[in-house]
């Protein structure tokens, strides 16, 4: 049923814009001043006469207020609307906003009508349907624009990459940005807050973003303290959600919020709606609600989704190998396992400053990739570890410091490697050393190695029994292949070969 002001609007419309359209905007009362405040959008233009006119039927039908009444045209087309529903989601909902782009939003216009999508996570979407999303976002268009909004909520429909195809190579869109994870906290209690939150973001994601946020942990410590002004209360809370830890201050002068505050001990688990804005130069936590919770049953944080490697190299490239070998006339030559053939492998060998992965650095990378059995290209470079390196260590490798003050730094190339080593299995002579070193290195970068790990060291120890050790110059000498032992590429090119051997000495191969 309409109501009377609605009946009016539609009574005004139909006398001074019969083929356009009226529609409230927003109509604000304040008592102290006793003013009514109507505003009124259209997709008509309206002249000053009638502007004076719908002020005096207002005015007939309302008595005993001062009346304003504010008329503005506003329609929306398909860019209007992306831009309007982005700021309102930023603006309203923090549980999405520091990771919502106009990316995530699909708009088809026909006329008056404005069909929109927003894709979101799934750990997100039932969120939204409590929240009543996409209703909330139609409310906000309707009083905002004069068209017709239809809005679709979809999981993981997540950002359309475009192709484009040079010199028969597919070209895909770099993408650097990493998708946030999501925890849904159980047994939520309302506590310091009106609005109701179950679902939060891992700190390690967000923690130097600016923006609204909800954040979730298990409480380290919480200090009461007060301004040095006004000396009003405010509780500063270290927080840690197994991602990562973080600290937030509560600023409240409510006696009863101070009270339920200092309740909260170390070891109380909440969920609290933040806001990490800019504060003296440096990113600063606020704390605006929370609520107690509990950490979902043997909760154990996901792994951090990996970039994701460009379309080209961006400074390393890989270069083409064609090897060439004078067969022994005598010599047989023994078929690999089809399952071998099928497998694409990268071999790989690094050299660091050390061998403690936690405060070491890498100084080169050496690879090779096998294709169909055989070796195809290499991978080279030195890094410039930003640390002086020792006499011992030099001795080691034979790499100097005048060889690595014009290299480039790890962060340069690892996206190169990354690229190169793709979905390959991971190679190496004692892999776990050089393995742990490069997937450190990429954690820190934002790239995850998660790629099946092949160890050489334990394929020889199995293959070859006899061989008084299994060293990599110890197993390359019993196959004859040739080796200059500590360079990288070196390296990594006799570990290839010797790949090769071992699999046909073995005549079978398994992962």
């Amino acid at each position: 049923m309409q109501t009377k002001s609605e009946i009016l609007l539609n009574n005004i419309q139909n006398l001074i814009v019969p083929n356009g359209e009226l529609r409230y905007k927003s109509i604000v009362f304040n008592r102290e001043t006793n003013y009514l405040v109507i505003s009124i959008i259209t997709n008509t233009q309206i002249s000053s006469q009638d502007k004076e006119y719908i002020v005096t039927q207002f005015k007939k039908e309302i008595d005993g207020v001062n009346i304003e009444v504010n008329i503005e045209k506003s329609i929306a087309d398909g860019e209007i609307a992306k831009s309007a529903i982005l700021k309102y989601v930023i603006d309203n909902f923090c549980m999405i906003s520091y990771s919502f782009t106009d990316k995530d939003i699909s708009i088809i216009t026909n006329g008056k009508n404005i069909k929109y999508t927003i894709n979101v996570s799934e750990e997100v979407y039932d969120y939204c349907i409590r929240v009543s999303f996409i209703q909330k976002i139609n409310e906000f268009l309707h009083s905002s624009y004069v068209n017709n909004f239809e809005g679709t909520l979809l999981i993981n429909q997540h950002r359309e990459v475009k192709s484009v195809f040079t010199e028969s190579e597919e070209i895909v869109e770099d993408l650097d940005s990493v998708k946030n994870r999501f925890v849904k906290m159980c047994s939520v209690e309302k506590y310091l807050d009106k609005d109701f939150y179950d679902t939060a973001v891992y700190i390690d994601d967000i923690k130097d973003l600016k923006g609204n946020m909800i954040l979730a942990g298990k409480i380290i410590s919480i200090i009461k303290k007060e301004t040095a002004e006004k000396k009003k209360p405010y509780f500063v809370i270290t927080f840690d959600d197994f991602s990562g830890k973080m600290t937030g201050r509560f600023f409240t002068s409510a006696e009863e919020k101070v009270k339920k505050l200092e309740k909260l001990g170390e070891g109380s688990v909440v969920i609290m709606r933040c806001v990490n804005e800019e504060f003296n130069g440096s990113l600063s936590l606020s704390i605006k609600g929370l609520h107690l919770c509990e950490f979902p049953k043997n909760y154990t944080p996901k792994e951090k989704p990996s970039k994701r490697a460009g379309a080209t190299y961006k400074l390393i490239k890989p270069q083409d190998v064609t090897i060439v070998k004078q067969n022994n006339l005598f010599a047989t030559e023994i078929d690999l396992p089809e399952n071998f053939k099928n497998t694409e492998f990268t071999v790989v060998d690094i050299e660091t400053t050390g061998l403690d992965v936690t405060k070491e650095k890498i100084t080169e990378i050496g690879a090779v990739k096998i294709v169909n059995g055989k070796i195809v290209s290499t991978f080279t470079t030195l890094v410039n570890p930003q640390v002086k390196l020792t006499e011992e260590n030099i001795k080691l490798t034979g790499i100097t410091d005048e060889m690595l003050v014009n290299a480039p730094k790890i962060e340069d190339v690892y996206h190169d490697f990354f690229k190169y080593l793709g979905n390959s299995v991971f190679v190496a002579h004692n892999a776990e050393f050089d393995f742990k070193f490069l997937r450190q290195a990429g954690k820190e970068l934002g790239y995850i190695l998660t790629n099946k790990i092949l160890d050489t060291l334990m394929m020889s120890n199995k293959i070859l029994p006899n061989l008084k050790n299994h060293k990599l110059n110890t197993v390359c000498a019993y196959y004859n292949i040739e080796f200059r032992h500590h360079r990288a590429l070196s390296d990594a090119f006799a570990t290839s070969e010797m790949l090769i051997e071992l699999v046909k000495t073995a005549k079978t191969f398994k992962m």
